[in-house]
């Protein structure tokens, strides 16, 4: 993902500002994605997350998928 575009994207739950996940992040995260639980886990490939919130959303077939039903919440 351009950072162009990853400097554009905001939360859609608290427009917080969205970081990527590093390699070893989305490792531990991408078994608790809802998407990855009920469709191919293979098309997710990466995820976001909230810079503040930890508002986790799937990276699918390189094009972030920015539902509030398809994301996680990492932290409380």
């Amino acid at each position: 993902m351009s950072p162009e575009l990853l400097s554009n994207l905001r939360c859609p739950q608290t427009q917080e500002p969205l970081r990527l996940t590093t390699e070893e992040e989305f490792a531990q995260i991408q078994p608790r994605f809802p998407f990855g639980q009920n469709h191919e886990a293979s098309r997710i490939t990466g995820a976001i997350i909230s810079i503040k919130s930890q508002h986790c959303y799937p990276v699918v077939e390189e094009l972030p998928l920015l539902v509030a039903s398809e994301s996680i919440l990492l932290s409380s």
